[in-house]
């Protein structure tokens, strides 16, 4: 099950002991085992989606290693990942992967993945967040809030690299759907999902 492999990634990454002061050591174990021991290229991408989902931009290179390294079905279920509370390690990730190339079913695959963001989001607005790692450290504060923007202010701050990527895509053009969907999520609620 795709929702089982994604948080029992999540957990043992937050919860995973720390070594030598790395807090950064329960994600980079589960994706390193995961590119090193996981055979399954589905339950490979569901895993990893569990360390994105935790939202922390220190864990970008390691997102975007595994990237590199992943197969285009595993990019796929990637892209599939889902939450609550829209972080901007997220949309930094997404937009990377398009910025660095990639073929055109998961191009179409993580255009869709940025622009559901806001009509899933419980909570209105993008935040840049920082994890306590290992999460028992600071069991009742487990994350940090850095940053909060609403979804415009957000969709502003990324334009010019959207604009950019929208030059380069073939058609149909599907950026346009980002700006769509952000600008307007209310009228996609029920729709997207």
């Amino acid at each position: 099950d795709a929702s089982i492999c994604s948080t029992a990634a999540m957990s043992l990454a937050v919860l995973f002991d720390s070594h030598d002061g790395d807090e950064l050591a329960g994600p980079t174990f589960v994706v390193r085992t995961l590119l090193s021991r996981e055979t399954d290229l589905q339950s490979q991408g569901q895993a990893l989606r569990g360390i994105l989902l935790l939202g922390d931009k220190r864990l970008l290179p390691l997102l975007e290693d595994a990237w590199s390294r992943i197969t285009d079905d595993s990019r796929q279920e990637l892209a599939r990942a889902k939450s609550g509370i829209v972080s901007e390690a997220m949309v930094e990730f997404w937009l990377r992967c398009l910025e660095d190339g990639c073929s055109e079913s998961v191009f179409g695959s993580v255009v869709a993945a940025i622009a559901k963001l806001p009509v899933i989001a419980q909570v209105p607005f993008v935040l840049d967040v920082q994890r306590v790692m290992p999460a028992y450290r600071d069991s009742e504060n487990p994350m940090q809030v850095l940053r909060k923007r609403s979804f415009g202010e957000y969709l502003e701050e990324i334009r010019p690299r959207l604009d950019a990527l929208e030059k380069i895509e073939t058609d149909p053009k599907l950026i346009p759907k980002i700006y769509e969907i952000w600008q307007n999520p209310e009228q996609f609620r029920g729709i997207i999902g």
